[in-house]
């Protein structure tokens, strides 16, 4: 759960280059003190900060969409997987959230 709420505000406020394996490793005071609304004046509003900035925002729901889909530690994934229902699970994950996004 706090991995989940650390990368839901990260991708509010947080830095928008930052995979979610990174944002999940850094501490508290690391996720809210890195974000735009400390230094304005360093701030990047240009078209193309707000457009990847969205994109990652995005990007970062359908995961935790996913992430709350399988359950506590994957347990309903694993169990579509035991139960010979993976493909169909993975399929219903692909048409909710789209394609999943593989950490670089």
């Amino acid at each position: 759960m706090e991995k989940t709420l650390k990368d839901v505000v990260s991708a509010d406020i947080g830095n928008p280059h930052l995979t979610q394996e990174q944002v999940e490793g850094q501490s508290w005071s690391k996720t809210l003190s890195d974000n735009p609304f400390n230094d304005v004046r360093q701030a990047d509003y240009s078209e193309k900060s707000m457009q990847e900035t969205l994109q990652h925002s995005a990007q970062t729901w359908k995961a935790e969409g996913r992430d709350m889909m399988d359950g506590p530690m994957g347990v309903q994934k694993h169990l579509a997987d035991v139960t010979g229902y993976g493909a169909e699970y993975d399929q219903a994950q692909d048409e909710m959230f789209g394609p999943e996004q593989k950490s670089q």
